[in-house]
């Protein structure tokens, strides 16, 4: 597992990444050559599972041993990750540096991605129900996680 994030020194504290069943997943190391994940560190969850979901977040957080009130959730949408994080009870992270594209290129990320016709709506009904839902902190480079994870954030949110 080291190999996936050895420039940030973050890699201990993984044991396991969730992601929703699909296509396969892509694995690039920062060396940008294709590395396979440690033997049971991808764990699929089932499509109808899906954010927002915070019985997924405290299912997971029961299966891996860890108290909800030590859990931090990364993600790059407020209205799926976030807004589950936070009913959840766990520490919301924005990765703000996630939601950085132009708005006419929306139609080709939906293209390019697993989204549905039906997901598409269903991420306006999700917009318009979590619009005002804070993140705990906010990062806009993944590197920024590591001085969360270790209690040193200067900006946390306050709502």
């Amino acid at each position: 597992m080291g190999r996936a994030f050895p420039s940030l020194g973050i890699e201990k504290y993984f044991t396991r990444l969730y992601t929703l069943q699909g296509k396969d997943a892509i694995h690039i190391s920062p060396e940008n050559k294709w590395i396979d994940p440690p033997s049971g560190f991808v764990t699929v969850v089932p499509r109808e599972e899906r954010k927002p979901n915070p019985r997924l977040i405290a299912d997971i957080c029961e299966h891996e041993g860890v108290g909800i009130g030590s859990t931090f959730y990364v993600g790059d949408s407020i209205v799926r990750d976030v807004a589950m994080a936070k009913e959840a009870g766990v520490t919301a992270i924005w990765a703000r540096y996630g939601t950085r594209y132009h708005p006419r290129c929306w139609s080709y990320l939906v293209k390019i991605t697993h989204w549905t016709d039906e997901d598409v709506v269903r991420e306006k009904e999700l917009k318009s129900k979590y619009s005002e839902v804070l993140p705990d902190h906010v990062i806009d480079a993944f590197s920024e996680l590591k001085s969360i994870l270790l209690g040193n954030s200067a900006r946390q949110i306050s709502a």
